[in-house]
């Protein structure tokens, strides 16, 4: 995309809906965006694909005792979302536990450049910090965070 193209995006579709022009200083990132548009037949029938072996890797993994719950609760988020759940419906029967919704805040401060103050205490799933983590923006204080994390989880 050179400097002076623009990208027109439309969120929904019909006459005098809102459309939003898009140039490149508009993306904020070093790495270049991955847009892909596809016909809606072929973006279900991929989709079908993907949920159909996504539950099978659900039921792989539920049964296996040893998969983290954090696992299990990231898939089924998924494979909801896949199937064209809507979002408050996917919160309300498959909730953040308190261990991710500390995790995503965390996640705001690491993007930030701030490490949180008392991060880990006992009783704390730390892979599920280690999951959220991970997606962080890459900084020096994620990196120090995860190191800790790691450390932390060898310990136990």
């Amino acid at each position: 995309m050179s400097d002076t193209d623009e990208k027109v995006y439309r969120i929904t579709k019909g006459f005098g809906r809102p459309t939003i022009k898009l140039k490149k200083k508009d993306f904020k990132s070093c790495y270049d965006p991955y847009i892909q548009i596809l016909p809606k037949k072929v973006s279900t029938e991929k989709n079908k694909q993907q949920v159909a072996y996504l539950v099978m890797k659900y039921q792989v993994l539920s049964a296996n005792p040893t998969t983290k719950p954090v696992i299990l609760s990231i898939l089924a988020r998924e494979i909801d979302r896949m199937n064209g759940v809507n979002r408050d419906m996917i919160y309300l029967t498959n909730p953040y536990s308190n261990d991710e919704l500390r995790a995503k805040d965390y996640c705001v401060m690491i993007n930030a450049g701030i490490k949180p103050k008392n991060m880990f205490v006992p009783g704390m799933d730390l892979f599920t910090y280690y999951v959220y983590v991970s997606y962080c923006e890459d900084n020096d204080v994620k990196k120090n965070v995860m190191l800790q994390l790691e450390a932390m989880m060898q310990e136990e």
